[in-house]
């Protein structure tokens, strides 16, 4: 998947546990995305962010001018793809982005512009994708080209049988248990690598 217009991605900070300096404080997190600068012949800078996949526009905040304390994102964009799938662009540039709530989005459409806002070191891209409201590492799908699982690979939804009211009700109860059991499956995940260092 391409996230930059004119340049290769280059990543600065991974998913999951990392250890960094802030204000002159060492903070110790669970990181939710990966962190990528444009590398301009070997030089980090800046460069225009682009839609991974066609989507719709879920959140966007474009006034934020600088850095803001306490683990904001700052100017950022939320967009909701197909199959349960979101990205998350965070710490652009201010009024870079030139959508609004609700617009749809083509893969590949420029949706704003790297920055220095939120609570941040330094100037990059914040990126996130989650899937079925579960954060995931996105490093693959960024610099391997994996792409996100099509909708055909799900199973085609019938109809309801009206006389049998009992086989929906359990259906919807079965897509809610999943949920719980994909976020149970992360959260043991985490246990599990924060206990294991030790």
């Amino acid at each position: 998947m391409k996230v930059l217009q004119n340049y290769s991605p280059k990543l600065i900070s991974t998913f999951g546990n990392r250890t960094y300096w802030i204000n002159g404080k060492q903070v110790t997190d669970y990181h939710i995305g990966i962190d990528i600068v444009a590398d301009i012949d070997g030089v980090s800078g800046f460069d225009h962010i682009l839609a991974v996949s066609n989507g719709k526009v879920e959140l966007v905040v474009n006034d934020i001018p600088g850095y803001v304390d306490g683990g904001s994102y700052g100017n950022q964009i939320v967009i909701n793809h197909k199959n349960g799938y979101k990205t998350r662009y965070a710490h652009l540039k201010q009024n870079s982005v030139p959508l609004n709530v609700g617009d749809g989005v083509n893969e590949g459409q420029v949706i704003g512009y790297m920055g220095m806002t939120g609570n941040i070191t330094a100037g990059h891209l914040h990126f996130e994708i989650i899937k079925d409201n579960i954060e995931i590492d996105p490093y693959d799908y960024i610099f391997n080209n994996k792409k996100f699982e099509s909708e055909n690979t799900n199973p085609p939804v019938e109809e309801p049988n009206n006389n049998d009211q009992v086989e929906e009700k359990v259906s919807s109860i079965g897509s809610s248990n999943k949920f719980w059991i994909n976020l149970f499956k992360k959260v043991k995940e985490l246990f599990n690598r924060i206990f294991s260092k030790k």
